[in-house]
């Protein structure tokens, strides 16, 4: 059976899931054999997809509800859990 994690996120830095960091994103989720699903508001995202994933429209302050389904489900909530919530707040504070 497949295992199946959930977390909710808010986007914290100052620009949003825009190019840079939706490539990010992308290519860590494109590391786990899970299906990697993204949502923001009505729009559910294919966390594998750069298109899916900028067609969020995700600004700053944006709540996102991320899921993953498959064998390594709990590493990859783990993993993008650190790149939305401490990386890419990181990366917001090296641009200035």
């Amino acid at each position: 059976m497949a295992e199946v994690r959930e977390i909710h996120l808010e986007l914290k830095n100052e620009d949003g899931l825009h190019m840079r960091p939706a490539t990010l994103f992308t290519e860590l989720a494109t590391r786990f054999r899970s299906k990697i699903e993204v949502s923001h508001k009505d729009f559910v995202a294919d966390g594998k997809s750069i298109m899916h994933i900028l067609m969020l429209g995700a600004g700053p302050g944006a709540k996102l509800k991320i899921t993953a389904s498959g064998e390594d489900a709990e590493d990859a909530i783990n993993a993008i859990h650190d790149l939305v919530a401490v990386k890419m707040f990181d990366l917001s504070q090296e641009q200035q």
